[in-house]
């Protein structure tokens, strides 16, 4: 299966956080593509760092379910805490889509139901994916232009 994986970090050594996951995800999947780094403004309690943004696209043999709790494993791993509800995070790993049906249940949702609304997810599956249809069938370069973010997302580094 594809999936499309989207990575933040705004603590420490962000850009590092994001590679060791990245380094951690070949441990059951095959990275297929991977964005460049991206700055953004945080959203919801914006009274915190900036965080550095990617997503990739991956490939497994892993059911959804089985690829979040691996996902949940490697936030651990790599120090995320919990904290309260868009706070500060070491490391955040969302599934945003992927290639199977629609998944709507208390622990995952595929799509990501915020996939959409967030500039900082958006723009770099542009970058990898400029193809990329939502299953309502518009293109990634539409949702971006309807998103509504106004949140800066800025370029920071092509090669990580």
């Amino acid at each position: 299966m594809i999936y499309y994986l989207s990575l933040g970090s705004n603590i420490g050594d962000k850009a590092l956080f994001l590679k060791k996951a990245v380094e951690s995800l070949a441990g059951f999947s095959a990275l297929l593509k991977k964005s460049a780094l991206y700055q953004s403004a945080p959203v919801g309690e914006t009274d915190q760092d900036d965080f550095i943004n990617a997503v990739i696209k991956i490939e497994t043999e892993l059911n959804p379910h089985t690829v979040l709790k691996k996902i949940k494993e490697i936030e651990k791993k790599l120090g995320r805490k919990k904290r309260y509800r868009w706070g500060p995070r070491e490391i955040d790993i969302d599934i945003i889509e992927y290639n199977g049906p629609l998944i709507q249940s208390e622990n995952l949702n595929i799509p990501h139901m915020e996939m959409e609304k967030r500039k900082f997810v958006l723009q770099p599956l542009l970058e990898i994916e400029p193809g990329f249809k939502a299953r309502d069938g518009r293109l990634i370069k539409k949702l971006l232009d309807d998103c509504g973010d106004e949140t800066t997302v800025t370029l920071l580094k092509h090669d990580w």
